[in-house]
């Protein structure tokens, strides 16, 4: 099981005893603050356990997020075919996207 699917898991049954009263009310309330810093630090780190930048989303974030290979993703943004601009990136650097780069992609593989 992932670390993400043990973590669920330790947060569905944590919700479940709160809910069931299992637990006093100053233990929920602390178990709620630990689930909202988790969830701070997992927005703040890839899964390779770096830090992201925050500025901008990468295109294996945005292979979740559209089901789309995050290579066929990178070939798109290395030789874009949708009749736009080519993206800025340095080469040999990690990708970071804009708002407006990002929605470009999703529109692309919409289709």
């Amino acid at each position: 099981m992932s670390t993400a699917k043990r973590l669920q898991a330790i947060r569905d049954e944590t919700t479940a005893r709160a809910m069931r009263a299992d637990m006093p009310a100053e233990m929920t309330e602390a178990m709620l603050g630990i689930w909202a810093a988790l969830e701070e630090i997992a927005t703040a780190v890839d899964s390779r356990g770096r830090a992201s930048s925050g500025d901008g989303i990468t295109p294996r974030e945005l292979s979740r997020e559209i089901g789309q290979p995050d290579r066929r993703i990178r070939a798109f943004l290395r030789e874009p075919d949708d009749g736009g601009p080519a993206f800025s990136h340095t080469k040999h650097k990690h990708w970071s996207l804009d708002p407006d780069e990002a929605e470009r992609v999703r529109r692309r593989f919409a289709a």
